[in-house]
This record gives structure tokens, sequence and C-alpha cells, in this order.
């Protein structure tokens, strides 16, 4: 397990111990009203979507790169009435 947050709420930048992967998986829970987005940095990869009010929603990426990137931060953006839940982790083919 790369990051594991239970509880966010809101916009939040979440510092890793600099970590090299050649692919990850995240798991992205959302629950509120508003969009929400998530960035790993310094890779710049964002995904983007909506939150319903009370309704819980769900995202998730898998990708696989031929070569290694680092892992630093994970940047959370979403609306203060947001509460997130977030999973990030290696992926092995």
């Amino acid at each position: 397990m790369l990051v594991s947050v239970d509880s966010g709420k809101g916009s939040r930048t979440i510092a890793v111990k600099p970590v090299n992967v050649k692919g990850m998986t995240m798991q992205l829970n959302c629950q509120g009203e508003g969009t929400i987005s998530i960035a790993i940095e310094p890779i710049s990869e964002e995904q983007e979507g909506p939150c319903m009010a009370n309704d819980v929603n769900f995202m998730s990426e898998t990708g696989h790169d031929p070569e290694e990137r680092t892992i630093r931060s994970v940047v959370v953006k979403a609306p203060p009435n947001v509460r997130w839940t977030l999973t990030i982790g290696r992926y092995w083919p």
C-alpha cells in the first residue's frame, strides 16, 4: 500500500515517501456534492469525477508503465463539504 486515507474532507495534499513504481491502482470513494479530482505528483496524471449528494461514487484507475516513475505526493481537490477515502497501491500485472 502506497497511500491510504480513511477520512479525508475537502482539498488536501498528501506527502508520500518517494517511491518508484511502474504502475499503480487508485480507488477513490467520495460522498457529498461537487467535483473531486486527484493528481499524482510529479507524474501529474489527474482524474476527475462528480460526487452526488447522498450518494457514494467510486473511481478506479489501473496503469502500467514500461519505465519506473517516482511518486512524491498526491493532491486531492474537492469542495469543503465532500468527504472521501483514498487507497493507492502498486499495480502488479
